[in-house]
């Protein structure tokens, strides 16, 4: 079981800004669910709900590293970055610890590569940094190409497509209608 909280009147208060807007809330979610969906959907077959998939979101802010077995969510830790630049050393050392938790709590598959999103995945000398640390292949991941959005940034360089993982994941997430601040 994977729990996470926040204080209601936070939730309340968004929700009473998007109201105030005239904007129908669809559904309430967060960016360490959202981001790797993009990867986890198409996994609805028998064969598919063993496989292990790492996903990594690298922002400036830090690194949410999630791991899932088929559609669902297994694993999911927040890395704070201190500075402008992260500490691809320390993030890779955090990764490996991840995946080792991962492999003896959870016994079985373990990820083949890691998929790596966020603004911070666009950088190829990070990614093989990355890559000799944790042990397996880090690669940018293409959210959009995943949820079947063709041609996607057809006139940008392709891997710019990593920075929409949580947009995408939120866009393909099933919504529920009536979310009011008062519902809430």
């Amino acid at each position: 079981v994977i729990l996470f909280a926040v204080r209601g009147e936070a939730v309340r208060e968004h929700l009473r800004m998007i109201d105030e807007l005239g904007l129908e809330s669809a559904g309430i979610d967060l960016a360490s669910l959202a981001a790797p969906r993009p990867f986890l959907f198409q996994f609805r077959r028998e064969q598919d709900r063993e496989r292990v998939t790492a996903v990594a979101d690298l922002g400036r802010g830090g690194m949410r590293f999630t791991i899932a077995r088929g559609a669902d969510l297994a694993f999911t830790k927040f890395f704070a970055v201190a500075g402008e630049k992260p500490d691809w050393d320390q993030l890779g050392k955090e990764m490996g610890l991840c995946l080792r938790y991962f492999a003896v709590t959870f016994r079985g598959r373990t990820p083949e590569a890691v998929t790596c999103v966020g603004g911070e995945a666009l950088d190829p000398a990070a990614l093989e940094h990355l890559s000799l640390v944790v042990g397996r292949p880090c690669r940018v991941g293409r959210p959009l190409l995943a949820i079947g959005v063709q041609n996607a940034g057809k006139d940008k360089a392709e891997d710019s497509e990593a920075e929409w993982a949580t947009a995408a994941g939120l866009a393909i997430k099933p919504v529920r209608r009536g979310l009011t601040a008062a519902a809430a």
